[in-house]
């Protein structure tokens, strides 16, 4: 395994937990990985439309399918008098003469199909699939009928709920190609500190500070780039998923130092909007409070990882802001 130049942040973890763990001591016995659940379950929509779906699929559907492929969509479409077919289970909603096609078979969405008639308009959510060069098709997963909602495009937004307002994060590389969608209210300067040990490039937010907050337990969540070039001696030309999962071992070990619990990495472990996520999570005990630590690491090809860990006390009530940590690892994207 290469050798790492450096240690990365243990001691800024370490710190904040013994600042901000105080209180009664107690034990946290629930060990559900929340982050992961909540991000497996709840998907993360981004706003479009017919025209630009459309149009970027003739421009480059290679491109498109690259971009969109397996990716969670939501956009608003007009029913005409041949929109649905006669079984239910295709939908065609209409923008002028711009159409998509909309796989409606799952037994809720032919019940919703077989309500609507033409003039309706029909909001969908879904997946972007079956991506040829001539076509594609949106696998719908939920869908509104008259929707009073008017999503903006280019947002990331969950089912019937667009309240996250966010600002992109581009400046964990140099050259801006890692970006990272951010809820505004962490932009506090009560919220949001950098990460500047060793030269590692990111943030870290504390989420107990936002409302409601929470004094007696800590509630954080870090991004940070890991450059290969900067802290791999030597630096690899070519990685297998085996590298990878030791590089990541290794960077965890230098956050929590003797791991309470068995490390367990798996790569691509899970996936949500064609996104694979490689995830570990352990333990850190600090004055008798047992905090669970999950970590979410995204491959920048030979380049670097892409480092996230969610910080929380496994209790409830303990995890106010676990959704809004969900919408920023869900909305991480490499360009």
């Amino acid at each position: 395994m290469k050798r790492l130049k450096i240690f990365v942040i243990y001691s800024v973890i370490a710190a904040l937990l013994i600042t901000l763990a105080f209180g009664t001591d107690s034990e946290a016995a629930d060990q559900t990985a929340r982050l992961k659940e909540f991000m497996r379950e709840n998907h993360l929509y981004y706003s479009t439309n017919i025209v630009s779906l459309n149009l970027e699929h003739r421009l480059a559907w290679t491109v498109f399918r690259e971009k969109y492929d397996d990716h969670c969509v939501v956009l608003t479409g007009e029913i005409s008098g041949k929109s649905v077919s006669k079984n239910y289970k295709d939908v065609d909603i209409y923008t002028d003469s711009e159409k998509v096609h909309i796989d409606t078979s799952e037994k809720a969405l032919m019940n919703i199909a077989r309500q609507l008639k033409p003039g309706d308009r029909l909001t969908v959510y879904g997946s972007v699939q079956s991506i040829k060069k001539d076509k594609f098709e949106i696998k719908a997963e939920k869908a509104l009928i008259n929707s009073d909602r008017i999503l903006p495009d280019g947002r990331y937004v969950y089912y019937e709920d667009d309240e996250i307002t966010s600002t992109v994060i581009d400046d964990l590389t140099g050259d801006g190609h890692i970006i990272m969608n951010v809820p505004d209210e962490w932009y506090s300067e009560y919220v949001k500190a950098d990460l500047k040990n060793n030269g590692v490039k990111g943030y870290q937010f504390f989420l107990n500070a936002l409302a409601p907050q929470n004094t007696e337990y800590a509630e954080i969540f870090y991004t940070f780039y890991f450059d290969y070039a900067t802290y791999l001696d030597p630096t690899p030309s070519k990685l297998t998923s085996g590298d990878r999962e030791d590089i990541e071992e290794l960077i965890i070990k230098n956050i929590v130092g003797t791991p309470e619990a068995k490390l367990t990495i798996d790569a691509e472990n899970f996936s949500v909007n064609n996104r694979a996520y490689d995830y570990c999570a352990t333990r850190y005990t600090v004055d008798g409070k047992t905090y669970r630590l999950e970590f979410m690491f995204r491959p920048d090809g030979n380049k670097g990882l892409i480092c996230m860990l969610y910080l929380y006390f496994p209790r409830e009530g303990s995890t106010y802001h676990l959704k809004k940590a969900a919408y920023s690892a869900g909305t991480l994207t490499i360009r």
